[in-house]
């Protein structure tokens, strides 16, 4: 037998349909760039379309924390992460904990001497990082 729904969760519904509705208004096409255009505003508009729909789903804990995060990345200014979120060290152990902690480490160094290393061929400034 199906739950009725709640007033709050029929509010919470139409809130989404409305936030979905705001973020799709303009269809964009691939542009000379290669990729379709991407405003702050649209990036703002999906962040709240999915935070909307995560509180509809799951209550915060004590402290008001969402139980699943997430981040949007505008691929037309930022590249795409390369890292693994870290799990708890009580579920893995601390020997899978590690492996995730130190591959984490080498992509970050290995993106940070990428861009060293390129920054210092064009002449950029050459400043001790570490």
């Amino acid at each position: 037998m199906k739950k009725r729904m709640t007033k709050k969760t029929v509010e919470q519904r139409r809130k989404i349909l409305l936030l979905m509705e705001q973020f799709l208004e303009e269809r964009r096409e691939v542009g000379k760039s290669g990729w379709a255009e991407i405003t702050e505003d649209d990036i703002a508009k999906l962040d709240k379309v999915l935070t909307a729909l995560i509180d509809a789903k799951c209550a915060p804990d004590a402290d008001g924390d969402r139980p699943i995060e997430f981040r949007l990345i505008d691929r037309t200014r930022e590249m795409m992460p390369s890292f693994q979120a870290m799990p708890f060290r009580r579920d893995v152990g601390e020997e899978r904990f590690l492996e995730h902690a130190h591959y984490n480490l080498a992509v970050a160094y290995s993106q940070f001497d990428t861009a060293y290393s390129i920054f210092s061929a064009i002449g950029g400034t050459r400043r001790r990082m570490l």
